[in-house]
């Protein structure tokens, strides 16, 4: 009877289960059977009679049963399923090993929803078919495609995937090398000569998509300059036959670049982004070294002078300098960057006049090149 008993669940799984036992029944059955007196007892067999003790604890022990049976099932059921995955994964990383190049391992991937086993492998490249699952035509219907691209190179695509997603701000060294045109300089014309100019700064850079940032900053600016006056600026400023002579001089200046870029990718990790960019300078000159050298000769008596003056000092508040520089350049990375830029337009001014620096001119163009290191 009890093996008849105990087999009963699993030949009627849908059996209906007893009424919940009343608390009295409940009592009365422990009672009986901690007296253990079992059938003797003829009040315990109306208590058999009236609870069904024997009932309700044959179907309580069933029920603990089941509780483990289902439990261990789902246990058993989960590790296949991991088992399966693995093994899945494995076929994708052993496929993608065999190929000859060291290239990025692009496949199509189909596998069974229900439990994750694979169907088949496909190479985006070469397009060939691997089939992992003979006993399967064709993927059923709740199959699932994924694509896939692992590669002996995955750990490099990670970390600049991971660099690609650095949050603003970037922050970095900048430095740049200028070459400018100037033909006014202490209000007399000259003859434009040997200028060059470096540039060395803090930088700080915001993106506001992809490949396209905003970058601004502080430099200090150093220019270098030998200058020839023009003869007949002077001659007619101080009514003689012949004027020669020149000025070289030395500055430094504090500047403020607020530059855009505009740039697009080369590749499809778009590491490697050409950009077009625009910048606006504000300088304000400090200090200034400078040295003259002038000879003057009156064509009339046949006699002249030289004068041979050196000057330094600070410059005056009004003296500011506006700048304008367009042009392209590359950037790696978002990390390292190299840049031309040309000046179509600037103002210079001084105390008591308005220069500015030369562009498109015969003698040349205002230049820089500057590049910039990142973290």
């Amino acid at each position: 009877n009890k093996a008849a008993v105990t087999k009963e669940p699993e030949q009627t799984p849908q059996k209906s289960l007893l009424p919940p036992i009343s608390e009295e029944c409940k009592n009365f059955c422990g009672l009986c059977d901690s007296e253990n007196q079992g059938e003797s007892s003829s009040t315990c067999e109306k208590v058999e009679a009236q609870c069904k003790c024997s009932t309700y604890a044959e179907q309580e022990r069933m029920l603990t049963e089941k509780a483990v049976a289902d439990s261990i099932a789902a246990v058993d059921k989960f590790l296949n399923q991991m088992q399966t995955v693995q093994a899945s994964a494995n076929s994708i990383f052993e496929f993608c090993s065999k190929k000859e190049q060291a290239e990025p391992c692009s496949v199509l991937v189909k596998i069974k929803s229900e439990d994750m086993s694979l169907i088949e492998i496909q190479d985006l490249a070469q397009k060939p078919i691997v089939e992992q699952d003979s006993t399967v035509n064709e993927a059923p219907k709740d199959s699932v495609i994924v694509a896939v691209a692992p590669a002996k190179d995955s750990v490099a695509k990670d970390s600049s995937a991971k660099l690609k997603k650095h949050a603003n701000p970037y922050m970095g060294l900048s430095i740049a090398f200028e070459s400018y045109l100037e033909k006014e300089f202490a209000n007399y014309y000259v003859y434009p000569g040997k200028q060059s100019g470096l540039n060395l700064g803090f930088m700080i850079r915001w993106y506001f998509y992809n490949w396209g940032s905003f970058q601004t900053g502080a430099n200090l600016v150093y220019h270098h300059a030998e200058h020839v006056f023009d003869g007949f600026d002077m001659g007619h400023y101080y009514k003689i036959g012949n004027g020669n002579g020149g000025i070289e001089y030395q500055n430094l200046m504090f500047e403020i670049p607020l530059q855009f870029r505009f740039g697009f990718p080369l590749d499809k990790a778009g590491e490697v982004s050409p950009f077009i960019s625009a910048s606006f300078h504000v300088r304000k000159p400090i200090y200034m070294w400078a040295e003259y050298d002038v000879e003057w000769t009156w064509s009339s008596l046949y006699y002249g002078y030289d004068i041979d003056k050196s000057y330094d000092g600070f410059y005056a508040l009004p003296d500011w300098e506006f700048l304008t520089y367009v042009g392209f350049g590359i950037e790696f990375f978002r990390r390292f960057s190299l840049q031309w830029q040309f000046l179509p337009v600037s103002i210079v001014t001084n105390t008591d006049t308005i220069n500015n620096y030369y562009c498109d001119d015969s003698d040349g163009i205002t230049w820089r090149i500057s590049m910039d290191l990142a973290w």
